[in-house]
């Protein structure tokens, strides 16, 4: 793999997600990043394998850093909230979950949450 190739090193760090492979996961989420520090959906990654780690305070930090340019960006918010509940920080989580809905009306996982 090329060390500076963004897309196969997020889609890496995907699949090892997506297979358990979390702390792995966010090793070459980071080495995605530093290929591309502006990738939204790397930062949302990011952020989700690290929720998985149960480090709530650095996965908030991600997904901060992938709403930061006003993307639309459903998915990070949904795993804000996921973030925010289980710091029981339950409005703040119901607001995500809303901001989630409100950009993708049909997610299902964030209608599952509220």
């Amino acid at each position: 793999m090329e060390p500076d190739n963004f897309d196969a090193l997020n889609n890496t760090g995907y699949a090892l997600k997506e297979r358990g492979n979390y702390e792995k996961a966010v090793k070459y989420y980071d080495k995605a990043l530093e290929v591309f520090p502006g990738s939204t959906v790397a930062w949302t990654n990011k952020g989700s394998a690290l929720i998985e780690l149960e480090e709530y305070d650095g996965a908030l930090e991600c997904l901060d850093k992938a709403l930061e340019p006003e993307a639309p960006n459903f998915k990070a918010w949904y795993y804000k909230g996921i973030t925010a509940r289980k710091l029981n920080n339950l409005q703040e989580a119901i607001n995500c979950f809303d901001k989630a809905l409100e950009l993708n009306p049909d997610f299902e996982p964030a209608k599952e949450e509220k």
